[in-house]
This record gives C-alpha cells, sequence and structure tokens, in this order.
C-alpha cells in the first residue's frame, strides 16, 4: 500500500500559486535560527514546499511531453511557471541560510544520513545567483520549444508515417536497396529541421553560457559540474575515461562490425546496415500488443524478485504508463517520479524491437528504485546521483536477458537478441564517452562558429569510429548527426553516467551469472539507501567498486567481448 506525502504545515488537496505561498516562503527565508532543532524545522518546512511545487510542475510538463498540442495545458504551464520561478528564489535563499547555519554541523551528527544529500546541495548553490531566475526560466522555454520541434518530426515509410526516432526500425530490410532508401528518407527529414535545430541550438548555448558567467564561472561546463554535484570526479577523470573507452571497447565494436560485414558480405558497412536482422530465424513479433508487452514484463519481473512484479503491478494499476508512440508525443523515454502522490510515471515511445524490450526494463528498474525510497522524509534522500540511478536501470536490462525467452519463439532469436544487448552496450560506451566529449567542446568554446561545431563533432566521431562508413553527403558540415540525441538538448552533460552506469551494471552482470540471489540482494539493499551514502558506498553495497581506471574498463571489455564471443559459438559463426 502506498500512502501519499502527509502535509504538516500546508492544506491538504489544495493546489497552491505563489500567492497563496509567497507568506510561507518568506518567513523560511527569515527565519532567526537559534539551535539544531530551529534548522531542522527549516529544512522540514522547506521540503514540504519542494514536495509540493514540484509534483504540481511535474504534472503539467509531462502532460505537454505526452500531448505537445495542448494548448489549454501550455498556457496553465505559463501560468505556473511564474510559480517555479519564484520559488527559485526563495530556494536559494533557504539553502544558504542552511548551509552557512553554525548548528549544520550539529544536524550532521544528529543525521549522519543527511551528509551526502547536504554536500550535494553546497555543491548546487554554489552556482546560485539571483540574475539566473529569470535565465533558468528561458533555458525550460528553449526545452520546451526543442520538445514541440522534436514532436512534428516524421516520416514516411513503406507507407507508414511514423516519428524519426522511430524510423530507424524501417531499416531491417533484407534489400539493401530498399534500406538504403529508407534511410535516406529519415535523412531528408533530418535536414528538413536541421537548421531550426541549429538555430535553437545556439540560443541554448548562449543562454546556458549566461548561466554560467553571471554565477561567475568561466564556462557551462564548470557550472554545470556544481549545479548537478559531480563530487566525485572531475573533468579530466572524464577525459581519462573516454580515452579508457576508445582504447578498450571501440576495438572491440570494430571487430563485431566488421563480423556483421563479412555475414551480410558487403564490402562497406554503412549507417543502413546496422539494423537488419542477421538472424536466419525471423522473430518480429516479441509482443502483440501493449498489453502483451505489460503482462510479459510482470513475468520476467516475477522471476527475477516478486517484489519487483508487485512494484510494476501497482503502476499498471495505477495508469502511470504510456508506452507507445503517437503524433504530437514527444520522442523520449523517461521515468518521471511524484513526490507527493509517491508513484513513478513511465514515458516511452515503444515499437515491436528489441530495444524496446530493453528501454522496457530499463525504466521500470528507475521507478523500482523509487518505490523503494518513496518513504524517506526529505525528497532529496530518495535518490542517489546518477551514476547510481543509471546503474540499476542497465543493470536490469542486463539481468533480465535471462529470461527473454519469454519474448522469443526459438533459441536462435533469442541469442541473437542477446547479441543485439551486448552491442547495445558497446554502442552506449561509445554514445556517451562520443557525446561527452562533444558537450565539452561547446561549451568550453561557446562562441564557436556552426561550421566549426560541425567540423569538431566530424573529428571526434573520427576517434571513435567503429568500421561504420559515412554517406558522401554525411560528411563534415553535412555531417548534422548529433541532433540525434535529445539529451544534449534537454540535459545537458547527462551522458558519461551512462559509461559509469554501464561498466558497473556489467560488473554486477558478471556477479549474477555466478550468484543470482546473492547479487539481487545486494542490488536492493544499495537500492533502498537512496541519498544517504557515498557514490562509493552505493557501488560497493551492490557487489562492485566505482573505477574508471584503464585497467579496470579492459577488464570489462574483455568480460563483454568473451561474452560475445560464448553467444556466436552458440550460433556457430
Amino acid at each position: 500500500m502506498i500512502t501519499t506525502y502527509q502535509r504538516q504545515y500546508l492544506q491538504p488537496n489544495t493546489t497552491y500559486y505563489w500567492e497563496q505561498l509567497e507568506g510561507f516562503a518568506t518567513d523560511l527565508e527569515n527565519r532567526d535560527i537559534q539551535s539544531v532543532k530551529e534548522l531542522e524545522d527549516v529544512l522540514y518546512r522547506f521540503n514540504e514546499l519542494t514536495i509540493i511545487i514540484i509534483e504540481q510542475a511535474s504534472h503539467l510538463r509531462l502532460h505537454l511531453m505526452r500531448y505537445t498540442k495542448d494548448e489549454e495545458i501550455a498556457q496553465q504551464w505559463q501560468v505556473y511557471s511564474k510559480t517555479v520561478k519564484a520559488f527559485e528564489l526563495t530556494k536559494g535563499k533557504v539553502i544558504q541560510q542552511l548551509l552557512t547555519s553554525p548548528f549544520l554541523e550539529d544536524l550532521i551528527q544528529k543525521h549522519p544520513s543527511w551528509k551526502f544529500m547536504l554536500q550535494a546541495l553546497q555543491s548546487e548553490q554554489k552556482t546560485f545567483c539571483v540574475e539566473n531566475i529569470e535565465v533558468n526560466a528561458k533555458n525550460r522555454a528553449l526545452i520546451d520549444e526543442y520538445n514541440q520541434l522534436s514532436g512534428q518530426k516524421s516520416v514516411t515509410i513503406n507507407g507508414k508515417t511514423q516519428p524519426t526516432v522511430l524510423a530507424f526500425y524501417e531499416l531491417k530490410d533484407a534489400d539493401r536497396t530498399k534500406r538504403k532508401a529508407n534511410y535516406q528518407a529519415i535523412i531528408d527529414c533530418e535536414k528538413k529541421y536541421k537548421d531550426q535545430i541549429d538555430d535553437l541550438f545556439e540560443r541554448m548555448i548562449e543562454t546556458r553560457h549566461t548561466l554560467a558567467t553571471n554565477a561567475n564561472y568561466k564556462n557551462y561546463r564548470d557550472y554545470i559540474w556544481d549545479e548537478k554535484a559531480k563530487i566525485h570526479y572531475t573533468p579530466e577523470d572524464v577525459e581519462n575515461l573516454c580515452n579508457s573507452v576508445r582504447y578498450a571497447f571501440i576495438p572491440v565494436q570494430r571487430k563485431i562490425n566488421a563480423q556483421r560485414k563479412a555475414i551480410l558480405d558487403i564490402p562497406d558497412l554503412y549507417e543502413w546496415d546496422q539494423y537488419v536482422e542477421l538472424s536466419s530465424a525471423k522473430n518480429t513479433n516479441f509482443f502483440e500488443t501493449e498489453e502483451d508487452l505489460i503482462q510479459k514484463t510482470k513475468t520476467i519481473l516475477q522471476l527475477i524478485h516478486p517484489e519487483f512484479y508487485r512494484f510494476f503491478s501497482i503502476l499498471e494499476e495505477k495508469e502511470m504508463l504510456d508506452l507507445t508512440a503517437r503524433k504530437n508525443k514527444t520522442t523520449a523515454m523517461f521515468c518521471m517520479p511524484f513526490p507527493e502522490t509517491k508513484y513513478p510515471f513511465i514515458f516511452a515511445n515503444l515499437n515491436n524491437s528489441i530495444l524496446s524490450i530493453i528501454t522496457m526494463f530499463h525504466e521500470t528498474a528507475h521507478a523500482i528504485h523509487f518505490l523503494y525510497n518513496r518513504d524517506k522524509t526529505l525528497m532529496d534522500l530518495r535518490m542517489p546521483s546518477t551514476e547510481v540511478s543509471e546503474l540499476f536501470s542497465l543493470t536490469m536490462e542486463l539481468i533480465s536477458m535471462e529470461y527473454w525467452e519469454h519474448f522469443f519463439q526459438n533459441k536462435e532469436s533469442l541469442i541473437w537478441a542477446k547479441i543485439y544487448k551486448l552491442k547495445v552496450c558497446l554502442g552506449l560506451f561509445r554514445l556517451s564517452t562520443l557525446w561527452e566529449k562533444f558537450q565539452h567542446w561547446i561549451y568550453v568554446h561557446p562562441h564557436h562558429t556552426r561550421e566549426e561545431r560541425y567540423l569538431q563533432w566530424q573529428k571526434i566521431s573520427d576517434e571513435f569510429n567503429t568500421g561504420i562508413q559515412q554517406t558522401p553527403d554525411l560528411q563534415g558540415i553535412q555531417n548534422h548527426t548529433w541532433q540525434r540525441r535529445g539529451l544534449i538538448f534537454r540535459a545537458p552533460f547527462y551522458m558519461i553516467e551512462y559509461a559509469f552506469a554501464q561498466l558497473g551494471a556489467l560488473a554486477i552482470y558478471k556477479n549474477y551469472k555466478e550468484n543470482p540471489q546473492k547479487t539481487i540482494e545486494q542490488i536492493i539493499a544499495s537500492m533502498k539507501l537512496g541519498n544517504t551514502k557515498s557514490l562509493q558506498e552505493l557501488y560497493e553495497t551492490a557487489g562492485i567498486r566505482f573505477d574508471f581506471s584503464k585497467e579496470y574498463v579492459t577488464e570489462i571489455a574483455q568480460f563483454l567481448e568473451k561474452e560475445y564471443e560464448a553467444l556466436c559459438q552458440e550460433l556457430g559463426i
């Protein structure tokens, strides 16, 4: 039974706008704190204010993403965004008051589990300045503009019109000429929006650089490091990880792509050759309907752990799932937690593909993670940093693979699906490090030209080349493929976390294959800690270590390659 957050200081079942909250907020800003108890009281009251505002804002923004043409909700958000903006000013003042209080250390001694939450707040608080309240509102408006634009992008292939993000699955045709033509249709659609997206992105860069300079940072990369509380590693560490991935994982990916080229018996491998099924045992119907997908997901979750099944069933019962693509729906996939009702919402654009199965378990793990921590009173104690939250989602993808026979009609198709999943892991390492390096360059050089940006993308892409040839019309300043990654627009610098998490997920998967029960117990124990321990301690509780050294990255790469080769041997290839 999930109980909602019980308001202690503000009226229940009431939607508040800033006009009704301003007095409450002003009282918090001006408190003369004379004891640990009074400091604790301010924190609890501020927590309730945060929960109420984020709950309402999340509902509105989710609805905007589900129905991008709903003008009524768009207007409601425009009204409520004023409350969010006013709240940001109060947030900065209250957190500053908390962090500079002479009773802060006494508060940590009383609540040791709050230590890392407060450290993250200290890091985030460095980026606060009043001038940025308006700039943040502008940044959110630009993201909304991007969401609307991305929701419009669609392409017609084989008589079927669909979002471009899903059209790549039309590249499975055995006829290579048709695959190339379908890919060209996608490119033509992307080119239609290319300049609009460039214009929008340049406004984003300018806005984000303003956020940084207003807060006395040299550039947005350094600003975001503190704003996202990346306190466990530095930009230099990330650069080293990117180099280690290029050293250890890119050669494995080149080797696998060379194998694909040989199986397809083609002279060169292009993007449109990446999706065609190599299996002779075709199995295109992994699930018949959304309901079929939900039921098969529940079956597998039950086998992994009964509590996972129970949590997912709650989401189904409460209609907290929007899984399939449709027109005027933002092309994104995420799990959005609601802090007051304590339910997470899974948002996706799934189709009948292996990747959709993977996504299903990924977002479900985020939901499970939140549900384990939903009753922690302070909202910031519920979820840890993304290096940990993504760890469990990527782990669930791999562990679920052990039970994928429920989606497949024969063993050969199952093995090919597992091969595909391991290739996704490889692709994620390349994607997260490639886009991370690109973003570092963009925001350290905020005044670059459009041509310089495209040439830099080409340069970094060449460094991470995996043996896939580029088409002649996608070279240099024509190579717009960097625009395909929505996180660059919606959540900058939310990329390298996936590389850290994928390393950890493969290590946990290795443990699971050796001792399933112990590994699941470790995962749950770490999940339940929420944001009450350090990043290193959370990884250790999960049975692994937080390590991005070249030696460790190579060790994980060798494990993945060994798993891939074992599957190939089963197929005799």
